[in-house]
């Protein structure tokens, strides 16, 4: 991707630099579209077992919102970019609770346990919140569309053909 075309994109975070922002676009599959990064260590909650609740480091790099043309879903990732490689991912299944807890942390369940964000910047936090936000209103929508055109196809089929005279 040209760099022109990069600086003029608003998805990726102004923490990286130019060449890891190229190599974010380089470690997408073709199928991937890039919604928005920011720098960010993904927490995960411990199994504390009756002493106080900690979190413990799972990692620390470019965390990615990514739509996932091929199979239409939507991903959050985390990608190292001094090794270019995937970390972690984790699908925004529908309903997805994604809350943020304070301007620089935000949590939500994961397939296994409490997942956080820590963020580096509390801007970009609030960036990544709000296209996390319309993600889920356009899944939202997107099932309510499905509902309607399947209860209008279902009353289409239902309903008695016409006379023929």
């Amino acid at each position: 991707m040209a760099s022109s075309q990069l600086l003029r994109c608003n998805v990726t975070s102004d923490l990286l630099t130019l060449r890891e922002k190229g190599l974010l676009f380089t470690l997408l599959e073709p199928q991937c579209k890039l919604i928005k990064t920011t720098v960010a260590q993904i927490l995960v909650a411990e199994d504390t077992q009756g002493r106080s609740p900690g979190w413990s480091c799972l990692g620390c790099g470019a965390v990615c919102l990514i739509e996932d043309k091929s199979i239409h879903t939507h991903f959050l990732r985390l990608y190292c970019v001094k090794r270019a490689k995937l970390l972690w991912e984790q699908e925004l299944y529908i309903p997805f609770k994604y809350t943020a807890t304070r301007t620089f942390f935000h949590t939500f369940p994961a397939d296994s346990q409490q997942v956080g964000l820590n963020f580096a910047e509390e801007t970009e936090a609030k960036e990544f919140h709000l296209a996390v936000e319309a993600v889920q209103r356009n899944q939202e929508m997107m099932i309510t569309m499905r509902g309607i055109t399947n209860s209008e196809n279902e009353n289409k089929s239902t309903s008695d053909p016409p006379d023929s005279g």
